[in-house]
């Protein structure tokens, strides 16, 4: 007998049902690994230190500006695909990297790649500034090779 998939069942604010399929299970209910996490966060009382990281493609010279609450995770996904070069950080989360995005929108090439400009490049030398690099879990090097 064929097994029909189970899909997420976390919620949006709307009410729509999150799409992914739900291969991890929290009390019962199964939820994709995105809401897993975020689940089993809220249950252990874990909050994440997020930050919004810019990373540099150092071919194509555009920058990225993303978030993560796991930076040592994320910056190696990313380099399977480019070589890129951490440049700077600042603390925050899903709505400052918007808020950074709708600031440097003239700016966007696509999705969450920008043009290197002189006034994103002046926000980026003021973060190094005044945060260095900041990250949870560890060490990370300055840059990713693939």
């Amino acid at each position: 007998m064929r097994r029909e998939p189970t899909y997420c069942q976390a919620r949006n604010h709307s009410g729509a049902t999150c799409p992914q399929a739900g291969s991890y299970l929290i009390v019962g209910i199964p939820l994709c690994g995105r809401h897993h996490t975020r689940a089993r966060q809220d249950l252990l009382g874990i909050t994440p230190s997020s930050v919004v990281y810019y990373a540099g493609d150092l071919q194509t010279r555009h920058i990225k500006i993303g978030t993560s609450a796991n930076l040592p995770e994320r910056l190696p996904a990313l380099a399977r695909k480019r070589k890129i070069a951490l440049l700077a950080t600042e603390p925050g989360d899903i709505r400052l990297e918007r808020r950074r995005h709708q600031e440097f929108k003239a700016f966007r090439l696509h999705g969450e790649w920008f043009a290197r400009d002189g006034s994103l490049m002046v926000h980026i030398n003021d973060l190094r500034a005044k945060h260095g690099i900041l990250h949870a879990g560890g060490p990370i090097p300055a840059v990713y090779l693939r």
